[in-house]
């Protein structure tokens, strides 16, 4: 059994600027492989992260694809959200 969690949260420095790295495809492929996906994120001002919803709007995007049987290429996979916050 495989399983992947990703954490969506970033940490944010005022002085040096980041360049980001797409590791979607990467990922992508990782959640599809899995058989359990969870995805968690903190809690900031009562919301969950920017780099969360950014996964989740990615996650979207299965709702377009199928297999070869017309099944949602996420199909058999199991996932979960976790937010954690005050």
């Amino acid at each position: 059994m495989t399983l992947v969690f990703v954490l969506a949260s970033m940490k944010h420095d005022l002085f040096i600027k980041k360049i980001e790295v797409d590791d979607w495809p990467q990922l992508r492929q990782r959640i599809l492989d899995a058989d359990i996906f969870i995805l968690g994120s903190p809690v900031w001002l009562g919301h969950h992260s920017s780099v969360c919803q950014r996964v989740l709007e990615r996650l979207d995007a299965f709702l377009d694809e199928t297999d070869d049987q017309g099944r949602l290429v996420s199909y058999g996979c199991v996932a979960g959200v976790v937010a954690v916050g005050e």
